[in-house]
């Protein structure tokens, strides 16, 4: 079976490390104070003005950057690379940090935790829009939110993922908002995505039935009971050939080619 570049095991181990990290961060943020420091979409796809002179330059100039504005971080690290098609790497940072950029609410009037948290986040990436590698503003959407009980109150962490005309990329921004409303932890997945990859999110694919009965083809090729009715499918974009891909599971995690029906990658679950 053809292997392809952006493999669905890894996307997985990142996703858990970056969890492990956020719980991590949560729990070393517990005795921090306050710091008292105060588009449309481009489908051509090619880096915006944000990357011309952006903070990954280098290690040291992303440090200077960091440090320089927010005086109460604990952990700065990045490998973030330049790339053909833009930056490209991770971005984590923990501390007590303040968005020097207004937010967009009264927080001392507002006392839905949950919308206090989204406006300093927000207002976060606004101001850290380079440094997060965000230079499509509008790509940019909140997929969730959850809070967590940490030694000094509640920890909010939202989500936010990246759409190309309406297809999930999958890399996130993960921010944590700490009891006094300041940002205690950042994760964050850059993705360079070529013109290519724009270009394929606009072409017809097949359809979810069209994969469904190439799983249950494929099932019935291994001797394999499945519930097709039962199986739940996403259509993504990766920055990688064919761009566009249909995932789903059974006992098996599918990644199938949307245009031709390939299956390109297929691991096995392995269930207690």
């Amino acid at each position: 079976m053809k292997r392809m570049t952006s493999n669905l095991n890894i996307r997985r181990i990142i996703c858990v490390v970056a969890c492990a990290f956020l719980q991590a961060t949560m729990a070393m943020s517990a005795d921090l104070s306050r710091d008292p420091a105060a588009d449309a979409v481009d489908n051509k796809g090619a880096p915006s003005s944000t990357e011309k002179n952006n903070p990954h330059e280098s290690p040291q100039k992303f440090k200077d950057h960091v440090k320089g504005k927010y005086s109460s971080v604990k952990y700065a690290e990045s490998d973030v690379k330049k790339t053909k098609h833009g930056l490209s790497g991770n971005v984590w940072l923990s501390g007590a940090m303040v968005p020097k950029k207004q937010i967009a609410i009264d927080l001392a009037k507002e006392p839905d935790r949950h919308l206090r948290a989204r406006a300093v986040a927000k207002a976060f990436m606004e101001d850290e829009a380079e440094l997060l590698g965000i230079s499509k503003p509008t790509e940019m959407r909140e997929s969730k939110i959850f809070s967590a009980e940490g030694g000094n109150g509640t920890y909010v962490t939202l989500i936010f993922d990246r759409f190309i005309n309406g297809l999930s990329l999958g890399n996130a921004i993960q921010i944590t908002i700490g009891p006094q409303d300041n940002v205690t932890s950042v994760k964050a997945e850059i993705i360079s995505v070529p013109p290519e990859a724009y270009e394929a999110t606009k072409k017809t694919t097949l359809s979810e039935d069209d994969v469904k009965q190439i799983i249950e083809k494929d099932h019935k090729q291994q001797n394999v009971p499945v519930d097709i009715e039962e199986v739940t499918l996403n259509k993504l974009v990766i920055a990688d050939p064919p761009y566009v891909v249909w995932t789903g599971q059974t006992i098996w995690a599918y990644e199938i080619n949307a245009f031709t029906g390939e299956i390109l990658q297929k691991l096995p679950l392995w269930r207690k």
